[in-house]
C-alpha cells in the first residue's frame, strides 16, 4: 500500500519567498489557460506580497512536503457578501494537495460569515469542459450556469448619438450608496455593490419618471492603462457593467440610452478604451454592446467560468 503523503500546511508570512510563489502561480495559470499565447498573470511579485500584507482582506496558506513548497492558496474576502475568492499555484503532479488548502480556505470563509468559496477559471468561448474545470469539480466545486466573456470598445471608433436624451439618468448622491448596495444584494447582484466605494469608480442610475425608483445602473472604474516607457499614458474604463432590474419592463431603446449615457461620461473623463467582462446570462446586454461597437480581443480564449463550493 502506498504511503499517504505527509503535507505541512501553514499560513503564508511576509518572510516567505514571494518570487517563488509568483512563479508557481504563473506556471500554474499557463498550464491551465486555453490560450496558447497567454504569457501569465499581470500581478507582479511585489503586488502579490502586498496583497497578503493585510490578513483581514486576504489570507494565504502554503503546503510543504519534505521542506519543499509544492502549492499555495490565497483567499480574498468580500466585505459585502463575506464570501471568498481564491488564487492558487501548485507544482504539476501535486494537485492533490489542493484538498488541504481548500479545507483551510473554507474555514477562513466560514469564520468570516460567508457562504461560498469561489474560483474563476479561464475557458474558450462556449466551452463547458476543460482540465481546470474538471480539477475543481473533483474537489467538490460546482459551476455557475453561465460563462463570462471579455470585450472592449475603442472610444475613438465609437459613433456618438446625435440627439442624446439624458432624462432621468443621474449620478446618485453618496447618501444613497448604502440603499443602492442593499438593493443590489437583494437582487442577487453583488458585483457592483462590492466596488461602489472605490474613489475611482463612476455610477449612473436610470430612474422611473413617476416614482424615482432606480430601474437600472451603469458602473465602471477608471485607471491608467498598463504601458511601456515609450507609450503615452492613457485612461481606460474597467469592469464596465450595465444592470437592468428585472422587476421593470425594458425596451431596447431605454437599455441603449443608459449605455450611451455611460459611454458619453467615459469620453468626458478622457477615457480611451472601455473594457467589460459580461455574463452570457444577460444575452440582450451582450448583443446591445456588440451592436454598439464592442469587439473581442481574443474573445474565443478570454471567457471565464465561475465555480463555487459551499462552506
Amino acid at each position: 500500500m502506498d504511503e499517504k503523503p505527509q503535507w505541512l500546511v501553514r499560513q503564508i508570512t511576509l518572510q516567505d519567498d514571494f518570487t517563488l510563489l509568483h512563479q508557481m502561480m504563473n506556471d500554474t495559470a499557463k498550464r491551465f489557460n486555453p490560450d496558447p499565447t497567454f504569457q501569465g498573470l499581470s500581478t507582479t511579485t511585489d503586488e502579490l506580497k502586498e496583497e497578503f500584507s493585510n490578513v483581514s482582506l486576504k489570507n494565504g496558506f502554503l503546503a510543504e512536503q519534505n521542506g519543499q513548497i509544492i502549492g499555495f492558496m490565497g483567499v480574498s474576502l468580500s466585505p459585502i457578501t463575506k464570501n471568498g475568492n481564491i488564487i492558487f499555484g501548485c507544482i504539476e503532479g501535486y494537485e492533490d494537495v489542493l484538498t488541504k488548502l481548500i479545507e483551510v480556505s473554507i474555514e477562513v470563509v466560514r469564520k468570516n460569515g460567508g457562504e461560498k468559496l469561489y474560483k474563476f477559471t479561464f475557458s474558450k468561448f462556449g466551452q463547458i469542459r476543460n482540465s481546470e474545470i474538471s480539477l475543481w469539480e473533483k474537489f467538490g466545486f460546482l459551476s455557475e450556469e453561465y460563462s463570462n466573456v471579455q470585450i472592449l470598445l475603442h472610444l475613438d471608433d465609437w459613433m456618438e448619438p446625435e440627439h442624446f436624451n439624458n432624462v432621468n439618468i443621474t449620478l446618485p448622491s453618496r447618501d444613497e450608496y448604502e440603499a443602492i448596495k442593499k438593493l443590489l444584494i437583494d437582487d442577487g447582484e453583488s458585483f457592483i455593490s462590492e466596488r461602489m466605494d472605490d474613489p475611482a469608480s463612476v455610477l449612473l442610475t436610470l430612474r422611473d419618471e413617476h416614482t424615482n425608483e432606480i430601474m437600472g445602473l451603469a458602473y465602471y472604474h477608471v485607471d491608467v492603462e498598463p504601458k511601456s516607457s515609450s507609450q503615452q499614458e492613457n485612461l481606460s474604463a474597467y469592469a464596465f457593467t450595465l444592470y437592468f432590474r428585472p422587476v421593470f419592463q425594458w425596451s431596447k431603446s431605454e437599455m441603449q440610452r443608459l449605455l450611451h449615457a455611460a459611454l458619453l461620461s467615459t469620453k468626458q473623463l478622457g477615457v480611451s478604451h472601455v473594457i467589460t467582462r459580461i455574463t452570457l446570462k444577460d444575452f440582450n446586454i451582450f448583443a446591445l454592446m456588440i451592436r454598439e461597437g464592442f469587439d473581442d480581443f481574443g474573445i474565443e480564449n478570454m471567457s471565464t467560468i465561475h465555480l463555487y463550493k459551499k462552506v
